[in-house]
């Protein structure tokens, strides 16, 4: 009996120290950190240094004489005050629209020159003896002189009648006005104002040819024209 009891007991404690072991060896095992299967950081790259920004300029204290100079002050807007509608903005005054608009430059109109003016003077009409009568080469000549007298509407001409020395001093007058008279008439119808034309007679007193021979005398019967303004 005590033989078999002893076998038993050898038995259980055969049983029970590999357990007690294998409990002692579990308590001390090696524990691990649930870190263990995170995954792994990668590494942030330092952040790089930006770039200094320039310096924005202050427009609002730059003097109003650069503003206006670069802007050309638009729209008509007045730096000064708040305001808009500037002195001087043209079209784009009113709401600020637009740009200021500049004055035409003006050009003054030339007259003829000093050769068409004495060109003009010096192309006399010639009559036939004791006529008052438009010869036609006379006719063109006039038809000249008004269509610069057209073109140049600010002159004032003055037309002298002549004659030549035959006759009395009283019909030479007479006749010399009615010359002037005639070429008066004549320009007046091609469409030269008529207050534009004034008339005299200097009858045989102021002769071109002074000689006495019908080729003196075909000189002096005649029309002259002056411009007078």
């Amino acid at each position: 009996m005590p033989k078999k009891l002893m076998t038993i007991l050898a038995a259980v404690i055969f049983i029970c120290i590999p357990l007690m072991f294998m409990s002692g060896c579990k308590g001390k095992g090696t524990q691990v950190s649930d870190e263990s299967f995170a995954p792994a950081r990668t590494a942030q790259p330092a952040p790089q240094a930006q770039p200094a920004r320039p310096a924005r300029p202050d427009t609002d204290r730059q003097p109003v004489e650069e503003l206006q100079a670069r802007g050309g002050n638009k729209g008509g807007e007045r730096l000064e005050g708040g305001g808009k509608g500037g002195d001087k903005g043209g079209k784009g005054g009113k709401g600020g629209k637009g740009r200021g608009r500049r004055e035409d430059p003006t050009f003054e109109k030339t007259g003829p020159s000093q050769a068409e003016i004495d060109a003009f003077e010096a192309a006399g009409i010639f009559f036939d003896f004791d006529r008052s009568d438009l010869k036609p080469e006379a006719r063109n000549s006039l038809s000249n002189k008004a269509a610069f007298l057209k073109n140049n509407k600010g002159l004032s001409i003055r037309i002298s009648g002549h004659c030549d020395e035959r006759g009395t001093n009283e019909y030479n007058m007479a006749l010399g006005e009615r010359r002037a008279e005639v070429a008066k008439r004549f320009l007046a119808a091609l469409g030269v104002d008529s207050n534009r034309i004034t008339t005299v007679s200097f009858g045989e007193e102021r002769p071109r040819d002074p000689g006495h021979s019908e080729a003196a005398w075909s000189k002096n019967r005649r029309d002259q024209f002056e411009i007078i303004q």
